[in-house]
């Protein structure tokens, strides 16, 4: 017998409905940012080292110079780009209410189903008690059949009844037994149906 609680956290129908809320949620973080505006800044940084300059010049006089220079360092670059929507604002906006309608539709269906597996979940551990309460009184009932067809018999090899009390009696026993035959059957539909609905039926 499972332990009876009323927790439905592992039913595959609630993550489902989990999952179609964090969706719409998504779907509203993009909608609101395709309508703001946007801002990129790239940088890099170009380094040369080792760059040797070599040959000859004249001066104004004509004499000759030479040179023989090398060159180290490096130079940074920066790039600002701000992309803003203007032509398209309203139609984004738009989108971005839609999603949030989405989302707040997605939120009310899984607060109901909440409330519907909450009502399953606690009819069902309702049905189960009773269940366990059958079966104890038919195994009770059972037992007195059992005790009552044995005294009967009892009597009759000593000639102390009739054949109709003995038979009387193990009409009675039939019955106790098919009473608990039904109700451990019917004990066993409840506690399917309560794993059903706390999402822990392995089929």
């Amino acid at each position: 017998m499972p332990q009876l609680d009323e927790d439905f956290s592992s039913r595959p129908d609630l993550h489902l409905l989990q999952q179609q809320v964090k969706a719409n949620e998504l779907q509203v973080k993009r909608a609101r940012a395709n309508y703001l505006p946007t801002v990129a800044l790239v940088g890099t940084y170009s380094h040369y080292d080792n760059l040797k300059l070599k040959g000859a010049l004249k001066n104004l006089d004509g004499t000759p110079i030479n040179v023989n220079h090398t060159f180290s360092g490096g130079r940074p670059y920066a790039l600002l780009s701000v992309n803003v929507p203007i032509f398209h604002w309203g139609a984004e906006l738009k989108k971005v209410k839609k999603a949030k309608l989405d989302l707040n539709d997605s939120q009310l269906q899984l607060e109901q189903y909440e409330r519907g597996m909450r009502i399953e979940v606690r009819q069902a551990v309702l049905n189960l008690t009773d269940g366990q309460r059958m079966v104890e009184t038919a195994t009770i009932g059972q037992q007195q059949a059992d005790e009552n067809l044995r005294v009967m018999r009892q009597k009759f090899d000593n000639q102390l009844c009739t054949m109709t009390d003995l038979l009387d009696a193990q009409s009675q026993w039939q019955q106790a037994r098919s009473n608990l035959i039904e109700a451990k059957t019917q004990l066993k539909i409840y506690e399917t149906e309560y794993l059903r609905v706390t999402g822990r039926l392995n089929i």
